[in-house]
């Protein structure tokens, strides 16, 4: 046990970010030593990159479009959902998973022509002083964008599903990964009659074991148009 604890008294946490071009930045490298005086964590080195990372479409608004009324407003599945339990990832078949449709009808089978989109890569490890992986998550936005509704709702872009996909989720032995995602209330940037719904997805991700915890949160700023438009953390 007295092994272990050395090797857990420093921790590099480490953030990259992938674009849907496959260009890597790393986004945040931080080393922690552990004060048995102070019984914490202590930064003793931090080298950060720009935290923002964006395709070259944003589509983020300088001005909202016109609302819509209360029968012809918007409808969300879930605005909270686990993405990670008992160290695995949930998926969208077993409902991690969200929509942003019409109220006049929610079912995402009723919308045609959607288009699948794909978002940044993010990845979050923490590794201990012999660089041993202790925990390490990978995982990017995915879902449906461009839907177009059917009658009865206003015409526009919905947003049938947007999910989570996880290619890594890995815990070292004694050590526990968690994961939620949120999305807030949308609002529509479009017309009344050309609905483009934006909200934020936020991922928070967790892993700690008896020693220690982290936790970290990351933003995905998602349109009904384009589906992922900007990412950062």
């Amino acid at each position: 046990m007295n092994e272990v604890v050395e090797l857990e008294k420093e921790v590099t946490i480490g953030i990259t970010a992938t674009d849907t071009s496959g260009n890597a930045i790393e986004v945040l490298r931080r080393q922690l030593e552990w004060s048995e005086r102070l019984a914490k964590f202590e930064v003793t080195s931090e080298q950060l990159a720009p935290p923002l990372v964006a395709d070259a479409h944003t589509d983020i608004p300088t001005q909202a479009g016109a609302g819509l009324g209360v029968k012809e407003g918007l409808a969300v599945a879930k605005f909270f959902w686990e993405v990670i339990k008992d160290n695995r990832p949930a998926t969208a078949a077993s409902g991690a998973t969200t929509s942003v449709l019409g109220e006049g009808n929610t079912s995402p089978l009723a919308y045609s022509d959607a288009r699948r989109f794909t978002g940044t890569t993010w990845e979050w490890w923490g590794k201990n002083v012999l660089d041993f992986d202790l925990f390490r998550i990978k995982y990017h936005v995915m879902g449906t964008c461009r839907a177009k509704p059917p009658g009865g709702v206003p015409q526009g872009d919905y947003l049938p599903s947007i999910y989570l996909s996880f290619s890594t989720c890995f815990a070292a032995i004694g050590w526990t990964l968690g994961g939620s995602a949120e999305v807030s209330t949308p609002s529509n940037i479009g017309g009344r009659n050309s609905v483009n719904p934006f909200l934020v997805l936020t991922a928070h991700l967790s892993a700690g074991s008896p020693l220690q915890s982290f936790s970290d949160s990351f933003f995905h700023d998602i349109t009904g148009r384009k589906g992922e438009t900007r990412s950062w953390n």
